[in-house]
């Protein structure tokens, strides 16, 4: 999960200087206007990208376990903000669609 968060983090930030570049020249007025706004919309992805990725993370690092009588009990904080728990830890199939993380 993190490998997610940092690259999207870099992503914003190279797409954002990428856009202060290409605004800054010349030619690029001249481009189409479907380029145009196809470039100068990638750092909106990226901040939507962190947005997601942060959440996500923030859910992966909420899980606990608790020890119960009928075995491991693990409870976190889902994205839409509800508790939720199962007896089966959810982080492996996390992990399984992170597709930065797998292996």
């Amino acid at each position: 999960m993190i490998r997610t968060l940092v690259f999207s983090i870099v992503w914003t930030i190279a797409a954002t200087a990428m856009c202060i570049a290409l605004a800054l020249e010349p030619e690029f007025a001249k481009q189409s206007l479907l380029y145009r706004v196809i470039m100068t919309s990638l750092p909106v992805f990226g901040i939507w990208f962190v947005w997601r990725s942060w959440r996500e993370r923030r859910r992966y690092l909420s899980v606990q376990t608790l020890k119960t009588e009928d075995g491991d009990v693990f409870t976190w904080t889902d994205l839409n903000g509800r508790v939720r728990r199962a007896f089966v830890d959810p982080r492996i199939k996390w992990d399984e669609e992170d597709r930065m993380e797998g292996g």
